[in-house]
């Protein structure tokens, strides 16, 4: 198959790993994968036979992109477009309706923003969720007339090598404004308390944004508090597994909760928005369906956090067995080969479908 991905940034985030994955795994097995999005750092994680496209899709200059795009798809002959994030979406089911091609969408967050637009829903003909949770809530609140399908994030699998520091915590996200309110939070509050009871704990950060700078202030006004590092926000990472690798615990949900309990790191399931507790198996397959967040949980609280971590490092060599049982799992059920095939299942139905 000749395919086509769409997505409006290409640098650091869930979806925008997920994509750059999908597109190797896609061309190893002898399909002609294009990818189109604006220039990051996620391009040099391609593959050379990758075709990619640096294109900055903008909603103003939508209309002259769409027709660019279907240039696009019908000079190299396009058999599918998936388009990711909702601009991404929205320029794959235009051009897929002007060019007559088929168009699938993935909805990685949010379905009343990756879907905002009504064109992005009539035109598409088939949805793939990454939670369960947001797929029943869009089947509930549009019709998508039996089109929609789960297929969660992968990771591609990482030989467990580990070589803990008893006492790093490593949370990694985009440094934005909700996670810069979490990360705040910790800095201010939870960690020095902590520091009291356990001189030898560590904060790092990883993960660029607007708000990356104010937070390093946090820190270093921190680590002067306690005349040692004690929190480091170190920015982008191109890989990220030798820093799981050296955590006792890792703070996350989505992919990077994905991405460490495949390599027996214990993990917390925690953004700003939700506090689920530590990633077990009484929780696995309820939280693996909704990209390893705790739906139901309630916002993190100081409390809360300090109460968690307490508890984690006096459990913690029962944690690291359990985790390391639990990798197991998650490798199995999150091979990135495995979602590919899956994917790939999804494309073949539609286009012999015609």
């Amino acid at each position: 198959m000749v395919i086509l991905l769409i997505i409006k940034r290409f640098d650091f985030g869930g979806a925008e790993n997920h994509v750059c994955e999908l597109a190797n795994n896609l061309s190893v097995k002898g399909h002609k994968v294009f990818l189109i999005g604006r220039k990051g750092r996620q391009v040099r994680k391609l593959l050379p036979a990758v075709r990619y496209l640096d294109f900055y899709l903008n909603d103003i200059l939508l209309p002259l992109q769409v027709i660019a795009l279907s240039v696009i798809v019908l000079r190299n002959r396009v058999d599918l477009i998936h388009g990711h994030q909702r601009l991404g979406i929205l320029a794959a089911s235009l051009a897929g309706f002007i060019t007559r091609t088929k168009v699938i969408a993935t909805v990685h967050g949010r379905t009343r923003y990756d879907l905002k637009h009504a064109l992005s829903r009539w035109l598409t003909d088939r949805f793939i969720f990454v939670s369960r949770k947001v797929l029943e809530n869009a089947s509930n609140k549009f019709n998508l007339d039996g089109s929609a399908v789960l297929i969660s994030n992968g990771v591609e699998i990482a030989p467990k090598l580990r070589t803990p520091d008893p006492y790093t915590i490593c949370h990694i996200s985009r440094v934005d404004r909700p996670h810069y309110g979490f990360l705040r939070m910790m800095i201010e509050d939870v960690l020095p308390v902590l520091l009291k009871k356990y001189p030898s704990l560590q904060l790092l950060v990883l993960g660029d944004g607007p708000l990356k700078d104010k937070l390093k202030e946090a820190a270093e006004k921190l680590n002067r508090e306690f005349s040692v590092d004690c929190c480091m926000v170190s920015g982008y990472r191109k890989n990220v597994v030798p820093y799981y690798r050296c955590a006792s615990l890792v703070l996350g949900v989505g992919r990077v909760a994905l991405e460490a309990s495949s390599l027996s790191v214990p993990v917390m399931l925690v953004s700003s928005k939700r506090m689920g507790g530590m990633l077990t198996w009484e929780c696995y397959d309820t939280v693996k369906e909704t990209n390893f967040v705790h739906v139901q949980a309630p916002e993190p609280d100081t409390a809360s956090m300090i109460a968690e971590i307490e508890i984690y490092f006096s459990r913690r060599s029962e944690m690291e067995k359990r985790a390391g049982e639990l990798a197991l799992q998650v490798r199995e059920d999150f091979s990135m080969e495995k979602i590919t095939e899956k994917t790939l299942s999804v494309y073949s139905e539609l286009v012999e479908t015609g």
